[in-house]
């Protein structure tokens, strides 16, 4: 999987937002859909315009690493560590998010405990949702994926 495509299943939860606060059309929103479910790559520049917020952070981790923004490590490291302590911290676009949202939008490792047509029943932390598996089909009662706002965008390998 190329790190555009990687980086895309991070970022499309965060989409549909951009589109309600005009930040991207109905066009581009579509066509980021397509490319997200698909596994097709979008250039950098449209992903670096469209999640402008994330790739700054992406950048100061990348330099504080020594590697290439577009490594899997450093998408790794911005979603499932940086994000995740901004929220913590009210920091950047956290800053405009309810309490609710906050626990939304964290990236978080969840139990899968159930499959239900294209939604995996999911635990994470006490709680129980109903995520979307598109980028995850394989996933299977056991397994543990990281969840992303409505979506499981990655399974975990022990």
């Amino acid at each position: 999987m190329q790190e555009e495509q990687y980086f895309l299943k991070y970022a499309w939860p965060c989409t549909w937002v951009k589109k309600e606060r005009g930040g991207i059309s109905e066009d581009e929103f579509e066509m980021l859909k397509n490319a997200a479910e698909k596994g097709v790559r979008v250039p950098r520049a449209t992903l670096e315009r469209v999640y402008d917020v994330a790739c700054k952070h992406m950048r100061r981790v990348a330099k504080e690493m020594r590697k290439d923004m577009w490594s899997i490590a450093v998408i790794d490291r911005y979603f499932l560590e940086e994000h995740n302590r901004m929220i913590d911290e009210n920091e950047d676009f956290a800053m405009k998010l309810t309490p609710s949202l906050k626990k939304l939008c964290k990236c978080s490792k969840a139990k899968v405990l159930g499959v239900i047509d294209e939604f995996l029943k999911v635990e994470v932390g006490r709680d129980i949702r109903t995520v979307s598996a598109v980028f995850v089909p394989d996933a299977k009662p056991g397994d543990t994926v990281i969840v992303h706002y409505g979506y499981a965008v990655k399974m975990i390998t022990s």
